[in-house]
């Protein structure tokens, strides 16, 4: 930590490049913006659904020539630990992937001070399609996240998370699980620009006989992908009093999710 907030470095899942992000709270009410301190001018870019540029394996940022691409981990540990205030320089185009979960992130935001936020209230159901996934959220009196995925896979098939919106179970159950992938699909992934910083030190990746890696969960992929959905729906700026379900989720279907709730 340093006197203007916390500091993680390391590389970028996708461009391969390793980037700094200090990490500090703001003033109340003004939500999170990253910084890209590289670049001449400082440029900016607010974390809303509004600047979601691509949902291709991972969420990216824009506003001009501010772009900062894999914020969905940070954004699940700022969400998870009631952070909605939050400043974040980065000194390059990816903030940085860590183990692959968001352990790291809760590690050192802990440390500062929570900012709360009056919840969103869904008043009527609310149910869309994106892709193969469905979201289906129902009014409530709390609030609980819950994903199921599958996979054709041995070691995978069908999981289901789920998350109860309480901080403890977040660190404790949700942000550990890491990013994971299929080595039949490497090659493929990186023809097209992405996992170029993809390694087994911070991503869980299934070979044709099983990971490659010890899990930490058995369902560590379905507690993944529960963690990439905190990520995205923390584009709302704030939480949800809700029951949400999720079936096969990619970055598209919850910010698309966030889209329709934000018009409702």
């Amino acid at each position: 930590m340093t006197d203007h907030g916390v500091v993680l470095e390391g590389i970028g899942l996708h461009t391969g490049r390793t980037s700094r992000i200090v990490v500090a709270c703001s003033t109340p009410g003004t939500g999170i913006r990253f910084v890209r301190t590289d670049l001449p001018g400082r440029p900016s870019v607010q974390a809303v659904r509004a600047t979601v540029v691509s949902t291709d394996r991972h969420t990216v940022l824009a506003s001009g020539e501010a772009v900062v691409m894999t914020v969905e981990h940070l954004m699940a540990a700022l969400s998870g630990l009631s952070l909605w205030d939050a400043v974040i320089e980065v000194d390059g185009p990816e903030v940085p992937i860590l183990d692959g979960s968001a352990l790291p992130f809760v590690a050192v935001l802990a440390s500062l001070e929570p900012s709360p936020r009056a919840p969103l209230i869904v008043a009527s159901e609310v149910s869309i399609r994106r892709g193969g996934g469905v979201a289906r959220v129902t009014p409530s009196d709390g609030f609980t996240l819950e994903c199921s995925i599958e996979f054709d896979h041995l070691a995978v098939r069908r999981q289901t998370a789920s998350w109860d919106g309480s901080t403890r179970s977040f660190m404790e159950q949700v942000a550990p699980a890491r990013t994971f992938g299929f080595l039949d699909e490497m090659v493929t992934l990186r023809e097209r620009g992405l996992a170029a910083g993809a390694s087994l030190e911070n991503a869980l990746v299934f070979g044709p006989s099983g990971p490659l890696s010890p899990t930490r969960f058995d369902d560590e992929p379905a507690r993944h992908k529960l963690l990439d959905a905190i990520g995205d729906l923390a584009l709302l700026g704030c939480p949800i009093r809700a029951r949400v379900v999720l079936e096969k989720p990619g970055h598209s279907l919850i910010v698309g999710l966030v889209e329709t709730l934000e018009s409702t």
